[in-house]
C-alpha cells in the first residue's frame, strides 16, 4: 500500500503537475481508496479472515467496495464544486497575476518565506 502511495506522489507532482505541497491526495486519498477497495481480502478465509456474510463472496464484496468508492468520489467532487462556486461568489479564489508572480508571502506579508538563491 505504501509503495502505491509513494508512486502516486510522483504521478501527482510530475505527470499531473499538481502542486500538492503536503502530498495529501497521493498519500491519504490514494491510500484510503486502495484500502477501501482491497479490504475484502482481509475477510477471505484463505488469508486468515473470518469469511463473508451469507450470499457474499470476494468478487461481490470487491464490486460493492469499488462502487462505494466511486459514489463517495462523485459526491465529494460535486459538493466541492458547489462549495467552491459559492465561495467564489463572495471571495476571490485567485490572486492577480502580479501577486502570483511576486509570490504570496511577499505580497501578503511583506517578506519571503524562504530564499532559493
Amino acid at each position: 500500500g505504501g509503495s502505491v502511495c509513494f508512486y502516486m506522489v510522483q504521478v501527482v507532482k510530475s505527470h499531473w503537475q499538481i502542486d500538492d505541497s503536503l502530498d495529501v491526495f497521493a498519500v491519504h486519498g490514494v491510500g484510503g481508496i486502495l484500502g477501501s477497495i482491497l479490504m475484502p481480502l482481509a475477510f477471505t478465509e484463505a488469508l486468515g479472515g473470518s469469511g463473508f456474510a451469507a450470499g457474499m463472496d470476494l468478487s461481490t464484496q470487491l464490486t460493492g467496495q469499488a462502487i462505494g468508492v466511486g459514489v463517495v468520489a462523485l459526491w465529494t467532487a460535486v459538493v466541492t464544486l458547489v462549495l467552491a462556486r459559492a465561495v467564489a461568489l463572495v471571495l476571490p479564489m485567485r490572486v492577480d497575476e502580479e501577486a502570483e508572480h511576486e509570490g504570496l508571502d511577499l505580497h501578503s506579508h511583506g517578506e519571503r518565506g524562504w530564499e532559493l538563491d
